[in-house]
C-alpha cells in the first residue's frame, strides 16, 4: 500500500522547505519572463529566438513547479526533476550572460557584474546539488 502524506504537511527539513519555496520563486520568475517576451517581442532578432525563449521559459515554469511539488512531497522524482531543471536553468543563464545576443537584447555589463552573476548561477546550482544529495536528506525522499 503506497503510503501519502497531507499536501499541507510541512516537508522534514528546513533546507527541503526552502528549496520548494525556491523552486516556487523560480517557477514564478520563469512566468514574469514569458510576460516581457510578449511584451518586448520586438527587440529580438528573430521569430525563431522568440520561440525558443518560450519554450525555455514554458518548460523552467513546469519543470520548477512540478519539483515544488515533489520536494513538497518528499519524492525522488521531485529532487530529481529539481536537479536537472536548476542545472538546465543555471548553465543557459551562464550562457545568456556571456552571449547576450542569443537570448536577449545585448547589454553591457561591467566585468564585476558578469563574476557576480556568474557566481551567482554557479552557486544557485551548487548548493541545492550539494544539499539534496547529502545522505541524510536523500533518505527523506522515496
Amino acid at each position: 500500500m503506497i503510503k501519502s502524506k497531507p499536501f499541507l504537511q510541512r516537508p522534514a527539513t528546513w533546507g527541503v522547505f526552502v528549496l520548494t519555496l525556491w523552486a516556487l520563486l523560480l517557477a514564478v520568475l520563469s512566468l514574469a519572463n514569458l510576460l516581457l517576451l510578449m511584451a518586448g517581442a520586438d527587440s529580438f532578432s528573430g521569430l525563431g529566438v522568440v520561440w525558443f525563449i518560450f519554450i525555455l521559459s514554458s518548460g523552467y515554469s513546469l519543470g520548477f513547479i512540478l519539483s515544488a511539488y515533489g520536494l513538497w512531497q518528499q519524492k525522488n522524482w521531485g529532487r530529481f526533476l529539481f536537479l536537472w531543471t536548476v542545472g538546465i536553468w543555471s548553465i543557459t543563464n551562464l550562457a545568456a550572460l556571456f552571449a547576450p545576443g542569443i537570448f536577449q537584447a545585448p547589454q553591457n555589463h561591467s566585468t564585476v557584474s558578469l563574476i557576480l552573476s556568474g557566481l551567482r548561477y554557479l552557486i544557485s546550482f551548487i548548493l541545492p546539488f550539494w544539499y539534496l544529495n547529502l545522505a541524510h536528506i536523500k533518505a527523506l525522499f522515496d
